[in-house]
């Protein structure tokens, strides 16, 4: 097993990304790094890879909690908290 620490840029004005990762990734952390949201996942290079879907949602906002799988972390942009979930999709 080789392990890496990858970082994907998240576009700031979708509510779910699909991410392309190696299998069996475990995000680390979500941030903002120059303003804008970053994930890094730590990641087993020598994986096949799969999908991931990360669900942001801001404070207040409705969500199922059946869908939008295991919490990641939160960001600030200006006034507005970001929340991050992550789930991999069924391939």
């Amino acid at each position: 097993m080789r392990s890496a620490i990858w970082k994907y840029a998240l576009d700031n004005g979708l509510a779910v990304h699909r991410i392309l990762a190696p299998k069996g990734a475990e995000p680390l952390s979500v941030q903002a790094q120059y303003r804008e949201p970053q994930l890094w996942m730590l990641v087993d290079i020598d994986q096949p890879t799969g999908y991931y879907r990360l669900t942001v949602v801001g404070t207040g906002h409705t969500l199922d909690p059946a869908e939008i799988g295991k919490y990641v972390g939160t960001w600030i942009d200006g006034p507005y908290f970001w929340h991050a979930f992550h789930k991999e999709e069924d391939q």
